[in-house]
């Protein structure tokens, strides 16, 4: 429950006296018309209430507020909403009624600006990265996530490609995977963090070219060699995000892992790291 502590004192004046002081407010937030409606202002990941407002029947109730991300709150007779929003320094942001998405009072109550309003994303990105059988490899993903609270479970599919020359052969890797991911997210200012731990499998063909290919095919052996096989293993990520819009973000990520590949050359663990950007939006 909002508390609104009280105090009574005997002043004798001595110069002004400040009550409040709204040094740093750049942006404003314009609240739209309402009736008996209460809004409560938290910055986005926080459970503190920064900011407090009724609204008002005829007109919009404008509240300055420092630049940053925020969550409002709005309480009337037909229940409780929330929405998130951005403020770029000097700008003026209105807040239109059907933006609020409804969410039970008691959730909002107790989780503030921590709350998800929109638990579940999906996302895309391009990365480059090497391995133990590519010294250069490229790979798309496509990855839908949920989150709860601080923590979100992720699942992914990619492709890729990759090479590795030696004065030997010549190498060329294709590889099709899944991977699945936990990960513990925070919200600082308006970038948001992830770090987290899980698995990844992948179909991986190998295919190997002889450097020396005219002589050894003159002596009548094979230039070429084939492997297929799947690699499972563990792997890291970690994850960098800033918003783009109202529910689209942009972000760095990298990953990196060890995998077992049951290949029929009898190939032992490979190493795998990539790093990317990419683009997605929570829904």
């Amino acid at each position: 429950m909002l508390q609104h502590p009280a105090a009574v004192f005997d002043l004798h004046e001595a110069g002004p006296i400040v009550l409040t002081n709204t040094h740093g407010a750049s942006a404003l937030a314009r609240f739209p018309p309402a009736a008996d409606t209460h809004f409560l202002i938290y910055a986005l990941g926080s459970r503190t209430v920064i900011g407090e407002l009724w609204g008002n029947p005829e007109r919009d109730v404008v509240f300055a507020l420092p630049a940053g991300r925020y969550l409002a709150q709005r309480t009337s007779a037909v229940g409780s909403a929330g929405l998130e929003f951005s403020l770029a320094p000097s700008e003026t942001r209105t807040l239109r009624a059907d933006e609020f998405r409804s969410v039970p009072e008691e959730q909002l109550a107790t989780k503030g600006g921590a709350v998800v309003l929109w638990p579940n994303e999906i996302g895309v990105e391009a990365s480059v990265g090497a391995s133990r059988l590519s010294s250069f490899g490229e790979l798309l993903g496509l990855r839908y996530a949920h989150q709860w609270d601080d923590w979100a479970v992720s699942i992914g599919v990619t492709g890729g490609r990759g090479t590795q020359n030696t004065s030997a052969e010549n190498a060329t890797l294709a590889s099709l995977g899944c991977d699945v991911g936990l990960q513990r997210r925070w919200t600082i200012g308006s970038v948001g963090l992830g770090f987290g731990l899980g698995a990844e499998a992948d179909v991986i063909w190998q295919t190997l070219d002889r450097a020396d290919a005219a002589r050894v095919a003159a002596a009548g052996y094979s230039t070429v060699q084939r492997y297929v096989g799947l690699a499972p293993g563990p792997i890291a990520l970690a994850h960098i995000r800033v918003p783009i819009g109202q529910r689209t973000w942009a972000e760095l990520a990298t990953r990196g892992g060890a995998l077992f590949p049951e290949l029929s050359g009898g190939l032992g663990e490979v190493w795998t790291w990539r790093a990317g950007a990419g683009v997605g939006m929570q829904f």
